[in-house]
C-alpha cells in the first residue's frame, strides 16, 4: 500500500522537511512458512475431498470441493474431467457400466505460495433405480422436444414415456397454493386467538377489580365518615391514584372507572345516575351492590350509611382472603409440573452415573 512520510532533516542551523512517497508491498511468506502451509492444506483436503466415500478408489458419491479453506485467504482452483464430475463435486456416474480412471489437480495459492496437489481416483458406477430410470428418460425426451423446438413458439411436452403417463405442473403453482393454504388457516385461526385473547384479559381486569374492591369501599367509607361528601370522597381517590400513575405506578380499572363517574359528575350528571351507570359499567356484583346502595342513599337519603358500608368492607375483606387464598393454590398446581421435571432431573443425575458404574 501507499505510505506518505514527512521527513525532517536538522544538521546545525540547517533544517528542512520533505514528503516521501512509497509502497509497502505486502509480506512474503518464508521457506518454513510455506513448508507448514503446505502440509496444513494437504491434511485439510485428505478430510474433505471424500465427502461420503471411503477412499479415492471406490468414489460413487459426490465430493467435496471448496473455492476456499474455511477462515483463511487461501484460495483454491480446482481442475478434473467435466464429462463425470460437476462444479459443485457432483459425480455423474448413475447408470455407468465401466469404471473410469481419472484425476482431480487443485492448485492451492496464498500470498507467494502456491501450490498443486494431484488425487488420482477411481469413479464406480451407480445403478439406476425404476424411479431414476424413469426420470432420465423423461429428461431425455424433454431435452429432444425443446431442441425441436427451438424455432417454434409453443413445446408439447411428452404425455407417455414407456408405459408411464406423464402431467407437468409449476413449481410457482405449488408454491402459490401452499401460501393461500396457509392464509387461509391463519385467517381461520385468527378469530379464535383473538376471542381467547379478549376472554383472557377480561378476565384479568375482572379479578384485579374484586381485589381492589375492599380498598375502595374502606377509602369511602373514611372520608364520608370524615365529613366530605361522596362527590368529594371520589374526587380525593381518584386524585391520589393519578399521583400514583404519573410516578409510574400501574393502572387500575376499578380506578380508572371512578374517575368516569367523576367525570360524569362535573359533565352534569346527578351523582346517582353516574353511580348507577359505574356499576353497570363495572358488571361485576359487588360494585353492582356498592352503586345500588350508594344510589339508594343519594336518592332518599337514608342514615347509617357509614355502618352499611362498614359491614360491606368487613365482607369484601373476607371475600379478598378467600380469593387470594384461591389465587394461591392455583400459583401452587402450576408450580407442580416443573417441580416434578425438576424432581426426574435430579432424580437422573443421581441414578445414571450410579447404574453406569456397574
Amino acid at each position: 500500500r501507499d505510505v506518505d512520510l514527512n521527513v525532517i532533516v536538522e544538521n546545525g542551523n540547517k533544517k528542512w522537511n520533505e514528503k516521501i512517497s512509497f509502497n509497502i508491498k505486502e509480506r512474503e511468506l518464508n521457506k518454513k512458512e510455506k513448508e507448514k502451509l503446505e502440509k496444513d492444506v494437504e491434511e485439510y483436503l485428505d478430510k474433505t475431498i471424500l465427502g461420503k466415500n471411503k477412499d479415492y478408489q471406490n468414489i460413487k458419491e459426490d465430493l467435496f470441493l471448496p473455492n476456499t479453506i474455511p477462515d483463511t485467504d487461501i484460495s483454491l482452483k480446482w481442475t478434473y474431467d467435466q464429462d463425470y464430475i460437476s462444479e459443485d463435486g457432483k459425480i455423474n456416474n448413475l447408470g455407468l457400466k465401466e469404471d473410469i480412471n481419472t484425476e482431480i489437480m487443485v492448485e492451492a495459492q496464498y500470498k507467494n505460495w502456491m501450490h498443486e496437489y494431484n488425487y488420482p481416483i477411481i469413479i464406480r458406477g451407480k445403478e439406476f433405480n425404476e424411479q431414476q430410470a424413469i426420470m432420465g428418460s423423461i429428461k431425455k425426451e424433454i431435452d429432444n422436444k425443446l431442441k425441436e423446438s427451438l424455432t417454434k413458439e409453443k413445446v408439447k411436452l411428452p404425455e407417455k414415456v414407456e408405459d408411464f403417463k406423464i402431467r407437468y405442473s409449476l413449481e410457482e403453482e405449488n408454491k402459490n397454493n401452499l401460501d393461500l393454504i396457509l392464509i387461509v388457516s391463519m385467517l381461520a385461526v385468527l378469530p379464535i386467538y383473538w376471542h381467547q385473547k379478549v376472554k383472557k384479559d377480561i378476565e384479568k381486569r375482572n379479578q384485579q377489580m374484586l381485589l381492589d374492591y375492599p380498598e375502595i369501599i374502606s377509602k369511602i367509607m373514611l372520608l364520608l365518615g370524615a365529613g366530605l361528601s361522596f362527590r368529594m370522597s371520589i374526587e380525593r381517590i381518584t386524585k391520589d391514584y393519578d399521583k400514583r400513575k404519573n410516578r409510574g405506578g400501574k393502572i387500575r380499572f376499578a380506578y380508572e372507572e371512578l374517575s368516569i363517574l367523576l367525570q360524569e359528575m362535573k359533565d352534569g350528571i346527578s351523582e346517582h345516575i353516574a353511580i348507577e351507570k359505574f356499576g353497570k359499567r363495572c358488571k361485576l356484583i359487588p360494585y353492582l351492590r356498592f352503586s345500588s346502595l350508594m344510589s339508594q342513599n343519594l336518592k332518599k337519603g337514608a342514615e347509617g350509611i357509614i355502618g352499611i358500608l362498614e359491614k360491606e368492607s368487613m365482607d369484601a375483606m373476607l371475600e379478598r382472603k378467600n380469593k387470594v387464598l384461591q389465587l394461591g393454590e392455583i400459583a401452587g398446581t402450576k408450580l407442580l409440573v416443573p417441580m416434578v421435571i425438576m424432581l426426574v432431573i435430579v432424580i437422573s443425575l443421581i441414578m445414571i452415573p450410579a447404574f453406569m458404574s456397574f
